[in-house]
């Protein structure tokens, strides 16, 4: 290997770096030196491009954002000044101000303004080093800056990552095989690329026999832990529904959750992507701990999904002396929707305060549906409002116990998958797991169709469909794809409005800015018979969502704003307690957060993962002073 040198330069870079690692950072440095550069004598450039960022330093308490209500042009002019500062860019600009980027968004429109576009003139500042806030006070000296490499914008970043093993069938001594090696591999590998990616993954490592795949690079996805287990789950049947159809490879999966550093300017996000500790190593090595066809999840990812997904806990042992052992999990299959909220989280529900009348208006809606005047509900928030919660504390109140209660929701994953929600919707109606074989779907969807109405029977061939059981009757088969779209649509209908005739029934519709085209056709094909139906459609939304209903008389539509202060006062007492020294703490919060209930538990959650409370769940006390507190930048 051919030595490198210094160049004076690189020298000085070195001297004046600061070094946050020490030595050891320095040693690993000059070993991806001398194992990536080509350069006989090093630049700057090349040391600043290879070392890893530095920690964002800390923003001085004097820099926040003035916590009296009453300096409110100051407010406006920080956010201005902070906002040129990083040219625009709000993740940016709410970790300096020591906000979330729902608070500042929110301040933003509270006064008007808006984020300034970069120039050509000046350059966005680079990811390696978030930029230094220009002091209030006058006289102070700017601390140094490090060379930089500009053409890199490196991003902290959690991902979710995916190893998957292919192994196919061998012929035994004397067997000639019976298929073609390299075709069938390669075929194999791209239908398992195009699932991945369907999902939102990012291919890392691909060849006939491992597949290396991240969730969440370049930019960060919602449902990211989510995304990664149904991705396998789909890998899984995949290869379940070619079986008949020649040689399918057994797939070994694992699922780990870990963090990056990625750039997030660069034209291929792989190119530059730096790994913490082993976020790709780990599920590569456990690859050996699966069997064929299963999906292992990693201790950091398994709590991140049990809600979700059904998993088995499994002790696996790590290769030593003595060998350790290791709790993992193990993915069954999808947990339905209606029964993943109860698993949701060990904490205690927090109390559900500030929406009487949301809650009255619902109640008053259940009268008129009872009345044979079917309704549709809709409630609009922002991320954390509490949407989901006023639907939950509504379905589980004492009206509507003896009706019959329909759930399902869009994910943010699933919008390319046609009728996705619909079909979580017919397992709940039809009584399916998803363990049964297609022989007891098709007898459980006749037989109950069958005891609700004879008429309803054809229906179950649109059904049988959309739940992938083989229909062989030849004329469904003939039918155009506008033809058998427009069956589908109207057999949902059909048996929703005649099981209104035997009991009221509620359809719960959660988080439709994410539901496929053909799922929203379905709701517009239900709204539209809701004047004949006892049918009660509850639905909710993020505001980007759009729909055609507004002009229905049957329609009512609930906007949730964040909590107003006494509210909020009231959910930070129950959670936190009365302790008098945790009242600058309640109005640090509630200022924070305007208010979200969401963010204001994950706040006192991160308050007391990092050790700032102490106590119990109702009787937290603070073990450090209010300045000193760890407050998060976001969740």
């Amino acid at each position: 290997m051919r030595p490198n040198r210094l160049s004076r330069e690189a020298e000085a870079w070195l001297c004046s770096y600061r070094w946050p690692g020490n030595v050891r950072e320095l040693s690993h440095l000059l070993e991806r030196v001398t194992l990536l550069s080509r350069e006989a004598i090093v630049s700057p450039s090349t040391l600043a491009s290879l070392c890893l960022p530095q920690p964002p330093v800390p923003v001085p308490a004097e820099l926040t954002v003035n916590e009296d209500t009453s300096g409110q042009t100051e407010e406006r002019a920080q956010i201005q000044a902070v906002l040129r500062q990083t040219h625009g860019n709000v993740v940016q600009a709410a970790r300096l101000l020591g906000l979330s980027r729902g608070a500042l968004r929110h301040r933003l429109r509270r006064h008007g303004l808006q984020r300034p576009r970069p120039s050509a003139a000046s350059p966005a500042p680079s990811g390696d080093q978030l930029p230094t806030r220009v002091p209030a006070t006058r006289g102070i000296e700017r601390a140094p800056e490090r060379p930089t490499a500009p053409s890199l914008a490196w991003e902290h970043k959690p991902v979710a990552v995916l190893a998957v093993e292919l192994t196919f069938p061998t012929a035994t001594a004397g067997e000639a095989v019976a298929y073609e090696p390299w075709t069938t591999a390669s075929r194999w590998e791209q239908a398992l690329v195009a699932k991945v990616q369907r999902f939102g993954g990012v291919v890392l490592q691909r060849s006939p026999a491992l597949l290396l795949a991240a969730f969440g690079i370049p930019r960060t996805l919602e449902q990211l832990p989510q995304r990664a287990v149904q991705a396998a789950l789909a890998l899984r049947h995949l290869v379940a529904e070619g079986v008949d159809q020649g040689p399918c490879p057994a797939l070994r999966l694992v699922v780990h959750w870990g963090e990056v550093l990625v750039d997030v300017q660069a034209s291929d996000p792989t190119a530059q992507l730096r790994a913490f500790g082993e976020t790709f190593a780990w599920p590569v090595r456990w690859l050996g701990q699966v069997a064929p066809g299963e999906i292992l999840l990693s201790p950091e990812m398994g709590p991140l999904v049990e809600g979700w997904c059904e998993v088995q806990a499994r002790e696996v042992s790590l290769h030593g002396d003595p060998a350790q052992w290791i709790e993992v999990s193990v993915v069954v299959g999808h947990r339905p929707p209606w029964a993943r909220r109860e698993r949701q989280g060990r904490r205690p529900l927090s109390p559900f305060v500030g929406r009487d009348q949301e809650l009255a208006t619902l109640r008053e809606r259940v009268r008129q549906v009872e009345g044979g005047r079917g309704q549709v509900v809709a409630v609009m928030g922002d991320p954390g409002t509490g949407k989901s919660r006023l639907c939950d504390e509504f379905v589980r109140g004492a009206l509507v116990q003896l009706w019959l209660i329909l759930q399902t929701r869009g994910t943010a994953y699933g919008q390319a998958t046609p009728y996705l929600p619909i079909i979580d919707l017919l397992k709940r109606y039809f009584h399916l797991d998803g363990r049964e074989d297609r022989a007891t779907i098709r007898d459980q969807v006749n037989a109950t169709l069958h005891g609700l109405d004879d008429s309803l029977t054809p229906t179950a061939l649109a059904f049988l469909t959309l739940l992938e059981v083989p229909v062989e009757d030849p004329q469904w088969q003939a039918l155009a794809a506008a033809q058998r779209r427009q069956r589908t649509l109207d057999a949902l209908r059909r048996v929703l409005v005649r099981d209104s005739q035997v009991q009221p029934v509620l359809l719960l519709v959660e988080d439709l800015h994410w539901i496929d085209t053909e799922t929203q056709a379905c709701l517009d094909t239900l709204v539209d018979s809701l004047p004949t139906a006892r049918l009660l459609l509850l639905v909710n939304y993020r505001p980007e969502y759009q729909h055609g209903w507004g002009h229905k008389t049957a329609y009512t539509h609930l906007r949730l704003d964040p909590l107003p202060p006494a509210s909020a006062d009231a959910l930070l007492r129950t959670l936190l307690g009365d302790d008098p020294s945790l009242a600058p703490l309640k109005t640090l919060l509630i200022e924070r957060t305007d208010g979200n209930p969401f963010f204001l538990e994950e706040s006192v959650q991160t308050l007391v993962e990092t050790q700032g409370l102490v106590g119990a769940w109702g009787a937290y006390r603070l073990t450090k002073a209010l300045p000193s507190l760890q407050m998060p930048a976001t969740v």
